[in-house]
């Protein structure tokens, strides 16, 4: 059962690190930074969140304000510059 444990977390390691985890473009390689974060818009919106209470696990959605942020990276190897965006939530780890 220990061998069998181990080889999944090996596979799933290879997994996250061949097709999941952020590369530079151009060279595929881990040796990146970010140097600009730049908020392009913010509103207001609804995150689904759970509750634990005597009766159970309640899902409700609560209001929160929202962020669409634009990342650039840049390559420390061979200089390649990307960026990308991502919806974030403001204040509280949503």
């Amino acid at each position: 059962m220990i061998s069998f444990l181990i080889v999944v977390a090996i596979f799933a390691i290879f997994i996250w690190n061949k097709f999941i985890r952020k590369r530079c473009s151009r060279c595929k390689a881990l040796n990146f930074a970010v140097y600009n974060i730049t908020e392009l818009e913010r509103f207001k919106g609804y995150v689904k969140v759970q509750e634990k209470n005597s009766r159970g696990v309640n899902t409700r959605a609560v209001s929160a304000t929202l962020t669409i942020n634009k990342y650039d990276y840049r390559c420390k190897d061979c200089g390649h510059q990307w960026s990308e965006k991502k919806k974030e939530g403001l204040g509280a780890n949503l």
